[in-house]
């Protein structure tokens, strides 16, 4: 876990032997104020540089998220990418994969939405669920389209709604708080997320986390 050291430098970088986070004093800051007090909502911005774009040293516990059959969606790197990079953050010792959650049905369809991963910290008893999202334009057969705030604000508005439904249903993993994780292609996409992200109004984010992340992985936007 980071530690109030880091907060010394004015930017972080976290170099590991695959990839590197990159971190600004404001967003290390939040997750820290976050992290002690479960009833603050943050938005927290970081950029990570994987040094060979189609590698990463999955650990144990993201590897199962990689490996383990999921609920059908399309985005299996995305959040194995996720619980490796909370896992450096904040440290993992359990994981619950999307498959492995259960939910409380009385009031449940089986459209209702669920969380992608849950996780113990090595730090608290309690639960997080994460929820993964990746905030992108599309490619048309000439030119790739970019994410325009309208987009954004469809992603994160269903996103953050489903995170308060599941985080009241879920049966074998009680969530203390959710992380909305926000994979996004540049910084240009990432400004635009940030903003829709600040004017969502503070009931229907409640106690959320919301990490918006840069990585030049293409596979986490394609699988």
């Amino acid at each position: 876990m980071l530690s109030m050291a880091s907060l010394r430098a004015q930017r972080l970088v976290t170099a590991y032997p695959d990839l590197s986070l990159h971190w600004s004093r404001q967003s290390l800051g939040d997750l820290l104020a976050a992290l002690r007090d479960r009833t603050l909502a943050v938005t927290l911005t970081a950029n990570i540089c994987v040094h060979d774009d189609s590698y990463v040293d999955f650990g144990p516990l993201s590897q199962r998220v990689l490996y383990t059959p999921n609920a059908g969606g399309p985005s299996i790197v995305s959040e194995a990418l996720s619980a490796e990079i909370v896992g450096r953050l904040v440290g993992i010792r359990r994981i619950f994969t999307e498959c492995e959650l259960t939910y409380n049905n009385s009031t449940r369809s089986s459209a209702s939405p669920i969380t992608d991963y849950g996780c113990h910290l090595d730090f608290s008893n309690g639960g997080l669920g994460v929820s993964v999202t990746r905030a992108m334009g599309h490619y048309s057969q000439y030119r790739h389209h970019r994410l325009t705030a309208q987009q954004a604000r469809r992603i994160v508005k269903k996103k953050l709604k489903g995170i308060l439904e599941s985080s009241a249903t879920v049966a074998n993993c009680t969530f203390l708080r959710q992380i909305l994780h926000i994979w996004v292609r540049d910084g240009s996409d990432m400004a635009i997320v940030r903003r829709v992200c600040s004017r969502m109004p503070p009931a229907l984010k409640s106690n959320t986390i919301i990490l918006i992340t840069t990585v030049n992985m293409p596979s986490v936007f394609m699988s």
